[in-house]
């Protein structure tokens, strides 16, 4: 068991309240991360997920850029720029 002053893992590990528990194998990631992918990958707030299969990548990729959109089922990041309805 855990104490208040710590989170349960799933494997039952306990984690600090400066780290947060947040990946489905129940790894204890820092506050200043965030996991964002399926499988539980932590990554740094400089960098975004937006993939549904759960790929970061960085805020300067264009994948993540403003000038670009994931909008496919698979997770496909298409330059909204090259849309031509």
């Amino acid at each position: 068991s855990c104490s208040r002053a710590s989170s349960c893992t799933r494997a039952g590990s306990c984690c600090s309240r400066a780290t947060s528990c947040c990946t489905r194998a129940g790894s204890c990631c820092s506050r200043a991360s965030s996991c964002c992918t399926l499988a539980g990958s932590c990554y740094s707030r400089a960098t975004s997920c937006c993939t549904r299969a759960g790929s970061c990548c960085t805020r300067a990729d264009s994948c993540c850029s403003r000038a670009s959109s994931c909008c496919t089922h698979a997770g496909s990041c298409l330059r909204t720029s090259s849309h031509t309805w």
